[in-house]
């Protein structure tokens, strides 16, 4: 079982290398976010990342498209 300063140790650790891949990701050129929820049947935070395309990257593709 783990303590809360050691959950909290491993929170900041992920929350860095998330943050890290989300840089690199943004340096791309792509559009990346990241955050926590505690969905009900989960016994910890979940993280959630997202990334792609900027929005003017879909009305570009859009235009063209037409």
């Amino acid at each position: 079982m783990t303590t809360c300063h050691e959950q909290d140790d491993r929170y900041a650790a992920l929350t860095e290398k998330i943050a890290q891949l989300k840089r690199e990701a943004e340096g791309l050129g792509l559009v990346c976010s990241f955050f926590f929820r505690a969905p009900r049947a989960a016994s910890a935070p979940v993280a959630y990342v997202l990334i792609g395309e900027s929005a003017e990257d879909v009305e570009q593709a859009r235009a063209e498209k037409r």
